[in-house]
């Protein structure tokens, strides 16, 4: 064999070489992962990756393991009960369609009234103002806070000066003892006798509440209902005389 002939030979043997040291690469990989739903979650991984030649020998040998842990805590509760109050902080509203809408809907027992000096918490004046509403076809609202309780009532007007009709009269008590009336818009068209409501509610009330100089003071939970149920006691007194009032004179007009 000439030189030439000698040098391909031997350069095809090198390029040809490389591929007797092939490697064959495998890779294992056990994982697992668990999840627990709670305030817990954990999350576990294992990984193991081996080389080996085609010897059978080890190369290079890999291992790896992920522990993750996560502390997760959260609860959200939703409940819906149909009851006919809004309690919102140390507020609390009644309506007269609340109630006979959760009733249509036979979402709410009839509720009773304690007295009261039995009103302890925030549920027992929502249970209170509530039973006060059932209890009075004629209450159409009741509205409590730390420094207020209103009350919306029937009441007699006459639309145009001469026309008898009923309108909604709001009694607002404040904890300084300061007492409002007030009516809705339409009732500029009719007269009414608020000085007389006035004058009973705050009667009705003066012993349950304090003067001016005790503007800031707050309302517990069973002043709250012992000024609605005195005022519930006043405002329908106050209607009950003034339609005995209007049936005699009715009366005494049919006679003559």
């Amino acid at each position: 064999m000439n030189k030439a002939a000698a040098t391909t030979a031997t350069l095809a043997l090198l390029l040809a070489a490389p591929s007797a040291f092939a490697l064959n690469v495998g890779v294992g990989s056990d994982s697992s992962a668990g999840v627990h739903v709670g305030n817990r979650a954990s999350v576990n991984a294992d990984m193991n990756a081996n080389v080996t030649d085609d010897n059978g020998s080890s190369g290079n040998n890999a291992s790896g393991t992920a522990n993750g842990h996560e502390d997760a805590s959260g609860s959200a509760d939703v409940s819906a009960n149909g009851d006919a109050d809004v309690n919102i902080g140390n507020t609390v509203t009644v309506t007269r369609g609340d109630i006979e809408a959760s009733a249509n809907a036979n979402e709410n027992a009839q509720a009773h009234a304690a007295a009261p000096s039995a009103v302890q918490s925030q549920a027992d004046l929502s249970a209170f103002a509530k039973a006060t509403v059932q209890g009075d076809a004629d209450v159409n609202t009741v509205e409590m806070s730390d420094n207020a309780v209103s009350l919306g009532y029937k009441a007699r007007a006459k639309l145009f000066g001469f026309i008898p009709v009923f309108i909604n009269a709001k009694a607002t008590v404040n904890s300084d003892g300061s007492t409002t009336i007030s009516y809705p818009w339409y009732a500029v068209f009719a007269t009414k006798d608020d000085a007389s409501l006035r004058s009973d509610v705050q009667t009705a009330t003066a012993s349950s509440v304090g003067t001016n100089a005790n503007a800031s003071t707050t309302l517990s939970t069973s002043d709250k209902a012992r000024l609605l149920e005195e005022m519930h006691t006043a405002m329908k007194s106050n209607l009950q005389a003034t339609l005995a009032a209007e049936g005699s004179a009715n009366g005494s007009t049919s006679t003559q």
